[in-house]
């Protein structure tokens, strides 16, 4: 992509893809790490400003300036490149091959990350990559098991999210953009067919659970007290706009039967298991009781019925089994 084309996508508005061309351009380039590296962190900037805004929790004025930062440093950095970056071809490394190698892609698949513990393991792979690929530095080899780890970890929840972004309809250009995104960010590390399994695995997921739940249309709100209240607290001051994105929000309430399978399919732990415990209502009183959990009712009691709220769950807790 020419200089001309990235600066073209930043003037409208896209700087997302913009930095997306980037990354692939400065990739495996040791003349452009640094640049490299300040992509990656405007990347992460604008990650978190819209994980903020989707939570409702960042001022509309905050946002704005921050974009506007990361809009002029990305600007920068493309006006500092020289132009022998934009004629020369992408630097490629001869490991670009082993990345995307089936036998790669299926020890990942079947072992996750447990190299990272099993050192044994480890050591037994890298003799096999040894035999098809020659000699190969264990520190590079790690780097590239890291790489591809993190892509199958992180893939499939973007995925989802391409997938309830557009209410489980897409046009042809929507999904070869959001692939193009993927091989960019994350390099080819599956086939264009895989992936399209994971979007569809997840479009049946989404189409099975979106009758059960309403679409709240977003909108902006003014949140906190006016500074002349006083019985405010601190912390509900200064009063400010949040803008809301649009949103889904379920028919009916979470029972511990749906709770149940998402703790099965994660094996996520809630505060109250880390926290050891919860609070019940115990001789007219709120009390904290150890073992106390998703599981149990307002009493400390094991509540059997699977169809009944789940209760014993904090923000953190909603926000993992909404995500």
């Amino acid at each position: 992509m020419t200089k001309e084309a990235i600066q073209n996508l930043i003037a409208k508005g896209e700087l997302k893809k913009a930095i997306e061309h980037l990354l692939g351009l400065t990739k495996n380039n040791p003349d452009h790490a640094d640049t490299h590296n300040d992509l990656l962190l405007n990347s992460s900037r604008l990650t978190e400003l819209d994980k903020q805004r989707n939570q409702g929790i960042i001022d509309l004025g905050d946002e704005r300036r921050t974009r506007n930062r990361v809009d002029l440093a990305i600007l920068d950095l493309v006006n500092q490149l020289p132009s022998d970056f934009w004629a020369a071809p992408v630097a490629h490394s001869p490991l670009e091959e082993l990345r995307t190698a089936p036998l790669l892609l299926e020890f990942v698949k079947k072992n996750g990350d447990a190299y990272e513990h099993d050192h044994g393991l480890f050591t037994e792979f890298c003799e096999v990559v040894k035999k098809d690929f020659g000699s190969v530095k264990e520190r590079d080899l790690l780097r590239i098991l890291n790489e591809v780890y993190t892509a199958y970890q992180e893939i499939p929840p973007l995925a989802g999210f391409f997938v309830a972004k557009n209410l489980g309809k897409w046009k042809t250009s929507q999904w070869v953009d959001f692939k193009e995104g993927i091989f960019v960010w994350y390099g080819e590390v599956m086939s264009g067919q895989d992936l399209a399994r994971i979007v569809e695995e997840k479009k049946e997921w989404f189409d099975t659970v979106h009758k059960d739940f309403v679409l709240i249309k977003g909108g902006s709100f003014t949140m906190g007290a006016p500074e002349n209240d006083p019985n405010a607290q601190s912390w509900e001051k200064p009063q400010h706009q949040v803008e809301i994105t649009n949103f889904y929000l379920s028919k009916f309430t979470i029972t511990i039967g749906q709770f149940a399978k998402f703790i099965e399919a994660t094996g996520y732990q809630t505060n109250a298991d880390k926290d050891e415990g919860s609070y019940i209502w115990k001789d007219s009183n709120w009390q904290k009781q150890a073992g106390v959990n998703w599981r149990y009712d307002v009493h400390g009691k094991q509540q059997n019925d699977l169809h009944h709220p789940v209760i014993h769950v904090s923000w953190n807790d909603a926000i993992a089994f909404c995500n």
